[in-house]
C-alpha cells in the first residue's frame, strides 16, 4: 500500500536528519584537532561540512521527491476503492506515530552535544516541527492517485482498479 510507503519515507528522513547532526558534530570535533590544521584533511573536512550544509537546503526537495515517487507508484498499483477505509485508518495511526518521530528528533536535536550544530540546519528542524501536517498534506494526492482512478476492463477478466 502506498500509505505504508509514507512510513518508510518518514523513517528514512528521520535517519538522515539524525545522521546529519551526528556527522556535523563529528566533523567539528575532528576539525578542532591540531594535527589536522594545515593539512589536506582540513580541506576535506571543510568541503564535507559544506556538503552537509547543502543538505539542509535540499531537505525539502528530498521530501517532495519521495512524495512524488510514492504518488507515481500509487497510481500504478492495482487496488479497489473499498480499501480506502483501511488506508485512511492506517494513515491516522501513522500520523500519530509521526508525532513520536518528531519527539525523537527533538530529543536528539535538544541534546547538549548538538547545541552548536542544530541552529545551522533550520530547514531540517522546521520540517520536523511540522512533519505530521506535511505527511497529511502529502497523503491526500497519494490517496487520490491510489483510489481515484477509473477501472478498465481487461479482456473479459473483470475490472482492474
Amino acid at each position: 500500500m502506498a500509505v505504508m510507503d509514507l512510513i518508510v519515507a518518514c523513517i528514512v528522513l528521520l535517519i538522515l536528519s539524525v545522521s546529519l547532526l551526528f556527522g556535523s558534530v563529528l566533523l567539528d570535533r575532528v576539525g578542532e584537532r591540531d594535527i589536522i590544521n594545515g593539512t589536506i584533511a582540513e580541506t576535506h573536512i571543510t568541503n564535507t561540512k559544506q556538503a552537509l550544509f547543502a543538505f539542509n537546503d535540499w531537505f525539502p526537495f528530498v521530501f517532495a521527491g519521495m512524495i512524488v515517487a510514492i504518488a507515481i507508484g500509487a497510481y500504478f498499483m492495482q487496488t479497489h476503492p473499498v480499501f480506502l477505509v483501511a488506508a485512511v485508518v492506517i494513515l491516522i495511526i501513522f500520523i500519530m506515530i509521526s508525532g513520536i518521530m518528531v519527539n525523537s528528533f527533538h530529543e536528539f536535536a535538544g541534546a547538549e552535544v548538538f547545541a552548536d550544530v542544530v541552529d545551522e540546519y533550520d530547514n531540517v528542524t522546521t520540517m520536523w516541527d511540522h512533519m505530521p501536517l506535511l505527511l497529511l498534506i502529502a497523503a491526500i494526492p497519494i490517496l487520490i492517485a491510489l483510489y481515484g482512478k477509473r477501472g478498465t476492463s481487461n479482456a473479459g477478466q473483470g475490472p482492474v482498479y
